[in-house]
């Protein structure tokens, strides 16, 4: 489903942990080129405010996130963000304030605030269905490392 290039991996730990810092979550976007369908090969992390069990994207950079994506032909695939412990399963925000809601939109989950391994062997992932609604994904069904 997802086609991910390996450095994808490393920038979204750099980036949560830096945003974080082991206190609070943070979450980051991965985008790919529109032409090539499933293939992520870069991450943007939102302006955003956190504490532990939260995080809120500003309104004014979504809309301008989603205008620079347009313009450079480029797509959001997945959100992933962090919990503050082991629970890694989509909390009711979650299910209901994706970034892109959508047929296919990708909610990757990272417990401790992303201070593990450099994997995903831990995350929740899920996949949103046409009907809204998430189907929890194994990361070898979803993710092949570029």
């Amino acid at each position: 489903m997802l086609s991910v290039e390996r450095h994808v991996l490393r920038r979204t730990f750099e980036s949560l942990r830096a945003c974080g810092r082991n206190r609070d979550e943070c979450v980051v976007y991965w985008t790919g080129p529109v032409n090539r369908p499933g293939t992520v090969d870069d991450v943007v992390q939102p302006i955003h405010s956190a504490g532990r069990g939260w995080y809120e994207i500003d309104g004014a950079w979504i809309t301008e996130f989603f205008m620079e994506l347009r313009a450079t032909q480029r797509t959001a695939r997945a959100q992933v963000h962090t919990h503050p412990g082991a629970f890694v399963d989509h909390s009711k925000t979650d299910d209901c304030y994706p970034l892109a809601p959508g047929d296919g939109f990708v909610s990757i989950v990272v417990p401790h605030f992303a201070s593990g391994q450099v994997d995903l062997s831990d995350a929740g992932m899920a996949v949103q269905r046409a009907d809204g609604h998430w189907r929890n994904v194994d990361a070898r069904e979803l993710i092949t490392w570029l």
